[in-house]
């Protein structure tokens, strides 16, 4: 009963963002789920890393190349997934970037990318995915937000409006989907902080921001990206098929406390 609710045997999902950090757990998870991953991210010998380790579980990898703020690319992205594998059942949009600064000082380049990368081009791949879901009658859509999506943290202003975007686009495209009786569900995890090479370098620019996070994280501690693997893996399966426009936070207590 719960290999049949949770399991993703026989599945093809798309992840991006999947050379590092959670992506490449995330990957690594769905493929030990049981599905067959097409990883997607601007480096290819690091995808070519995780692909290996996906083909070690008997599990298919395809590896794909792209750079999210080259929109021309993306639908190609799909097109490419469907010729090899014939279909998209699960697309995690997890590919994002974080470019720190106060709001009053940030610059319109910064502004433009971290809206093309987080939030357009989601967009653009959910479009590009959705008909070929719809012509196999099921399909999952899960975007990666944050807790920055709903709360204030000084630096991370512009960041934290692309994540809102992202969160409002998502519930906006599971109404749409429910209501023409598409059965697609499209929802978002957002992880609290969490150790990534996004992270670390956030942190060795700016040593006093750990001890001021973890301060206000109820676990005392900052997650590991294989601690998220089991919602992806959720939302992922039939064990979701009826919950739509939903956030889920991985944050360890904070937004509770």
């Amino acid at each position: 009963m719960l290999n049949d609710l949770f399991g993703l045997e026989g599945k093809s999902c798309l992840v991006t963002g999947a050379s590092r950090g959670i992506g490449r757990a995330v990957a690594i998870g769905l493929a030990e789920a049981g599905a067959d991953v097409a990883l997607v991210a601007r480096t290819e010998s690091e995808l070519k890393d995780v692909a290996a380790r996906i083909q070690s579980l008997g599990r298919r990898a395809l590896v794909l190349p792209a750079d999210m703020s080259k929109f021309d690319t993306l639908p190609i992205l799909i097109e490419n997934m469907m010729k090899a594998w014939g279909k998209i059942d699960v697309l995690v949009n997890n590919a994002g970037i974080s470019i720190r600064a106060p709001i009053v000082s940030a610059s319109m380049d910064d502004f433009d990318y971290m809206v093309d990368v987080n939030l357009k081009s989601i967009l653009i791949l959910s479009q590009a995915a959705i008909p070929y879901m719809k012509q196999s009658g099921s399909g999952k859509i899960i975007n990666v937000t944050s807790l920055c999506a709903v709360i204030a943290d000084p630096g991370s202003g512009i960041y934290g409006m692309t994540k809102g975007g992202l969160t409002q686009l998502s519930r906006s495209l599971a109404v749409e989907l429910a209501r023409d009786g598409i059965n697609i569900q499209v929802n978002c995890i957002g992880p609290g902080a969490h150790v990534t090479t996004q992270w670390r370098e956030i942190v060795k620019n700016e040593p006093k921001l750990e001890a001021l996070l973890v301060a206000k994280i109820p676990m005392g501690r900052v997650a590991e990206p294989e601690e998220i693997i089991g919602a992806f893996v959720f939302l992922a399966s039939r064990a979701s098929n009826y919950m739509t426009g939903q956030t889920m936070y991985m944050d360890g207590g904070w937004l509770v406390s």
